[in-house]
């Protein structure tokens, strides 16, 4: 008798890939949400990025010399 045709499979995992389900209007909703989402934090990113310039006061240049 073979123990493998006793308990077949197993060695092998019991899952498989994941598959969504989707309609094409479900699709474009989700694409849309995240251009949105990419434009919204390039906004944020570019506003930090303009605070951290270090001001120019020309009385502490004048001060440090």
């Amino acid at each position: 008798m073979n123990l493998n045709s006793l308990v077949p499979d197993q060695r092998r995992p019991n899952y498989g890939c994941q598959v969504v389900v989707q309609s094409e209007q479900e699709k474009l909703l989700l694409k849309q949400a995240r251009k949105e989402e990419k434009k919204i934090n390039k906004i944020v990113n570019h506003t930090d990025e303009e605070d951290e310039e270090p001001e120019f006061n020309p009385v502490e240049l004048r001060a440090k010399r």
